[in-house]
């Protein structure tokens, strides 16, 4: 639609003309309409270009160029019968046309018709002259040896690119002539873009060469020369920049940022370029990014429906989603368009693996194999899929073994091989096939190199063994975390396998990370992945950030986590990998329950449950999975939380072990859901929005319309009187802080709702307020309230003018309304809470401190104070229980522990108090004196005393005496008397 006006103009004149052009007047109308359609092949306007080469062709029927252009448009769009139609029309009047074989050729490849494009290739190629660049010559020798290389047939695919490199080598001043000269060649098009085409082409087979033989990846940085020279002598020359993503895709080291360099250079100018979009969305899958990869390859088949790799990337992620009936889909029509991709047959297979299908998958390998006989990469896939959707590392390894021995000289899979045998714990075999794979590819690989890193590190750290667990911990953590992660997580073995009744193959390996880096590495094998993640699980192994990994206290709240991931090994265990990510996640939420006192509280996502409740944006259970992969993943957990909530409301524990077993019995969602909980998953959904419709009912702020902005847009731009949707519209422009697109807006709604409409009326004193006009937008809040209207936010702006005039009762029920409208903000506690205190009103001010601490559960300071206003009302067993929530969140801050020491012994906890004792002793700060280190040994020697440990306490008592031998002798020498020294 945006070039079909401007076409008419332009072909109007031009088609009034005499039919009976003299010979140089059609000539240049020929030349001016092939360079227009071309223009217009490099924007993506497939249907413009088609138009023009059509032009062509009604003034030279025999037209070469354009016949072939109509057939790339065609060919661009997935239309290959029409594409080869084109061709066949011009091979039928000239049989020997190279250009022509060449396009057949390619789209043979396309196809899956491996013989056919060898043939026609070969064909092309024997009707060279032999003189200067051939540049179909060259086409015709990489199209033949991708056939070949598809077939399995690598030696006779490397003998067609020996060419290659002996032209490389022949044509190597000429490049380097090029290169100099590339300004002033830039200005000539008429040789830049040959030349252009050519070192792409160059490049190309270099790339495939290093495809076929890993070790020679010394041709990868000559294919980057050439084909950074091919872009600059051509920069829309799209072909280079797609063939760069896949080298540096073959290089490792940048391949994620060279993808999305080329998409954004790309896109502004041709955003309808399906290869562009498959590559991206490749090496995004590579980098880990599979949320965004799915969505580039989504793009691809918009563009064009038969992209088979494309189909392929998409069912891949689809696969790893639980979303079976989307990737059979993709499957299915990609095999359609090219019955022999190696890939979508070992989907296919992957599929029936995972439904527990195994001769389905035998039959489906076989048929991948009858297609290339080498392809160990099709068991990578198998195992890949395996491992990302199943977490069933022991099945990839066999997977990754078999494909290994088809293809040892894959560097790639003998990497994974090694992360899955590490997730395994099965450390020395992981490094292993680390080191055959840097053998095999001794050049830059980021992932296996920070993951043989990260393993050293592993072996060096402290092991302390349980009953059912082998945990591991950073040296310079040990003395504290020893106390206590493997208490917590033998209660979390005790709670869970009672509740559950099952109990999960032992010991459970876990290790825990003392820098986020080294969590980061040991997750995906990537530094500084995700910040948002702090714990992974990989069915029998679990890995955590130690509280002090972030730096920043409270962003590791490592006792919920612990508990999050060791339920993971519970839900991949009972289910044999096969539950649903949100599932799982779900569930791990949920398990955080009896450690998290503000479960289901956290503001900023109560706000998104608020908002996607209002707006009609809650996702449906059955897609649910890939917003994981998205960057809401943090959002999703939240939510999937109160998924598997409500669902134990429905069915109780009971139903939640049903449906893991029945997972692990390989059976669908729909009939779990109506086995385990009753539900049909349609029913779901509608329960489920009811559910949070009840938690949020009562709550009062304004949704976010910027969630559904677009669609708010299209329905004021279809329906312009309709004024509900246009203050909608109005109040997501102020929420994307468009604050004069919101007031226009609101104008034109006041004139189709009613003046007094309270959304209205509210977004004018919102708008007020933020232009520094208070005093004009308190009487309009003011009418708000008077009729009805109740909102969070406005509560807090009345709160304010109200502390301002002195008016302390009206400003303290303004904050217990701001409160009521939205009681998961600590906003106006906080403000109630110094009021209080300054009013000399202490026991309000504690009960509204509790209700902070419970909304800010990873708050040492709130607990601190919490616990020294139960101290001083002798409600020991309270503060004792807050300070115990500190340690929970971080058991390396001290004043937790000295507070907790002597409400432990009071208590008669003395196991307890030995433990706080020695975590102070071993939290020797900079600046701690020997005396005040004497100290701590010294309160450690009479608790340990007390506990019955009479070694242990002497042994305390000689180390403060080493300390500080003048310090403390009374308190030494009466401690001495009772060990009989």
């Amino acid at each position: 639609m945006r070039t079909f006006l401007p076409l008419i103009l332009l072909l109007g004149p031009v088609a009034a003309q005499d039919e009976d052009l003299p010979p140089d007047e059609i000539s240049d109308y020929v030349g001016r309409y092939l360079e227009r359609a071309e223009e217009s092949l490099r924007e993506g306007n497939y249907d413009e270009a088609r138009l023009r080469f059509a032009k062509v062709l009604k003034r030279e029927p025999g037209n070469a160029a354009a016949r072939l252009g109509v057939a790339t448009t065609y060919r661009l769009r997935g239309a290959y019968d029409r594409a080869e139609a084109e061709i066949d029309e011009l091979l039928k009047a000239h049989p020997a046309d190279r250009g022509g074989l060449v396009a057949k050729a390619r789209l043979h490849l396309l196809r899956g018709r491996l013989g056919e494009a060898r043939d026609l290739a070969q064909e092309a190629i024997g009707k060279g002259s032999g003189e200067g660049p051939d540049l179909d010559g060259l086409a015709a020798r990489l199209i033949a040896a991708e056939a070949l290389a598809r077939r399995g047939k690598r030696d006779e695919a490397r003998t067609v690119l020996d060419h290659f490199l002996e032209y490389h080598r022949m044509r190597a001043d000429s490049y380097d002539d090029a290169n100099f000269r590339r300004d002033e060649l830039k200005l000539k098009p008429e040789v830049a873009r040959p030349l252009s085409h050519e070192l792409t082409l160059v490049g190309a087979a270099l790339r495939l060469y290093v495809e076929l033989s890993p070790l020679d990846e010394g041709f990868l940085p000559n294919a980057n020369e050439l084909l950074l020279l091919a872009q600059a002598l051509d920069a829309e020359n799209w072909e280079a920049w797609i063939e760069r993503v896949r080298v540096t895709r073959l290089e490792r080291e940048g391949a994620f940022a060279a993808a999305r360099k080329a998409r954004d250079v790309i896109v502004p100018k041709n955003p309808e370029l399906a290869d562009l979009w498959t590559e991206v969305g490749k090496t995004l899958v590579d980098s880990w990014a599979t949320g965004e990869a799915r969505e580039m390859a989504e793009k691809a088949v918009t563009v064009n429906p038969r992209q088979a790799d494309a189909r392929a990337v998409v069912a891949q992620v689809a696969l790893q989603d639980n979303e079976y009936a989307v990737a059979e889909e993709h499957i299915k029509e990609g095999l359609a368009a090219d019955p022999n991709h190696r890939d979508l047959l070992a989907l296919k297979a992957t599929m029936d693996l995972l439904l527990g299908n195994e001769e389905g998958f035998e039959a489906g390998m076989k048929r991948m194999l009858e297609v290339d006989p080498t392809y160990g990469e099709g068991f990578h896939l198998a195992g890949q899929v395996v491992a990302e959707r199943q977490r069933r590392y022991d099945r990839a390894v066999e997977l990754l073994r078999r494909g290994i021995e088809l293809d040892p000289a894959n560097h790639d899979a003998h990497a994974n091989l090694g992360i899955y045998l590490a997730n395994l714990g099965r450390e020395k075999e992981a490094k292993e096939a680390l080191d055959k794979s840097k053998q095999l590819f001794p050049w830059s690989h980021p992932v296996r190199e920070n993951f043989r890193t990260v393993l050293e590190y592993v072996e060096k750290m402290e092991t302390v063994r349980t009953d059912h667990f082998v945990i591991r911990f950073d040296p310079a953590e040990f003395a504290v975390l020893k106390l206590f992660v493997p208490e917590l997580l033998e209660d979390c073995w005790a709670d869970m396998t009672r509740r559950y009744g099952f109990e999960p193959q032992s010991p459970v390996l876990v290790e825990v990370f003392r820098k986020a880096d080294d969590f980061s590495v040991r997750a995906v094998g990537l530094l500084d992945y995700n910040r948002f993640a702090v714990g992974i699980c990989f069915g029998g192994v679990m890995a955590i950030d130690s509280p002090q990994a972030m730096g920043e206290e409270g962003v590791v709240h490592w006792a919920p986590v612990a508990r999050h991931e060791f339920a993971h090994v519970m839900s991949l265990q009972l289910s044999k990998g096969q539950v649903p990510r949100w599932f799982t996640e779900g569930l791990s939420v949920l398990e955080e329950k009896p450690l998290d006192p503000g479960w289901s509280m956290e503001d900023g996502y109560e706000i998104q449950v608020y908002d996607a409740w209002y707006t009609g944006t809650i996702p449906k259970i059955g897609t649910f999975d890939a917003m994981f992969l998205t960057p809401r993943v943090g959002f999703a957990y939240y939510l999937g939380g109160l998924m598997v909530d409500f669902l134990h409301s429905v069915a109780g524990e009971e139903g939640i072990v049903k449906a893991l077993r029945l997972y692990g019995e390989d059976r669908p969602m729909e009939e779990v859901f109506e086995k385990a909980f009753g539900l049909r998953l349609e029913e779901f959904d509608t329960r489920f929005h009811d559910y949070l419709g009840k938690r949020i009912e009562g709550r009062r702020r304004v949704p976010n319309y910027a969630v559904v902005f677009q669609a708010l847009r299209e329905r004021a731009l279809t329906d312009p009187n309709d004024g509900e949707n246009l203050l909608k519209l109005a109040w997501a422009h102020f929420n994307r802080k468009e604050f004069v697109e919101a007031g226009a807006k609101l104008q034109l709604a006041r004139a189709r709702v009613d003046p007094a409409h309270p959304l209205s009326r509210l977004l004018e004193a919102r708008l007020l307020v933020r232009d520094g006009k208070p005093e004009r937008a308190r009487p309009i809040l003011e009418a708000f309230f008077a009729s009805g209207g109740e909102d969070f936010e406005a509560r807090l702006v009345q709160a304010d003018f109200l502390r301002r005039e002195g008016k302390k009762e009206a400003f303290v029920a303004a904050l217990e309304k701001a409160h009521a409208a939205w009681p998961t903000s600590t906003v106006p506690l906080e403000h109630l809470r110094r009021y209080y205190v300054s009013e000399g009103r202490p026991d309000d001010a504690l009960k509204i401190l509790e209700q902070e601490a419970r909304l800010a559960p990873k708050s040492i300071p709130l607990r601190l104070q919490l616990a020294k206003e139960y101290v001083a009302r002798a409600r020991d067993a309270d503060a004792l229980k807050a300070l115990e929530q500190c340690f929970n969140i971080n058991p390396f801050r001290p004043e937790p522990h000295v507070a907790a020491i002597e409400l432990y012994r009071k208590a008669g906890d003395t196991k307890r108090a030995v433990r706080s004792a020695r975590c102070l002793v071993a939290l020797r700060g900079e600046n701690d004196s020997d005396e005040e280190v004497a100290g701590r040994w010294l309160a450690l020697a009479e608790v340990l005393l007390e506990d019955g440990q009479r070694e242990e306490a002497a042994t305390a008592l000689g180390e403060a005496g080493r300390l500080a031998p003048e310090e403390n002798a009374d308190r030494r020498a009466e401690l001495g008397r009772k060990l009989g020294q």
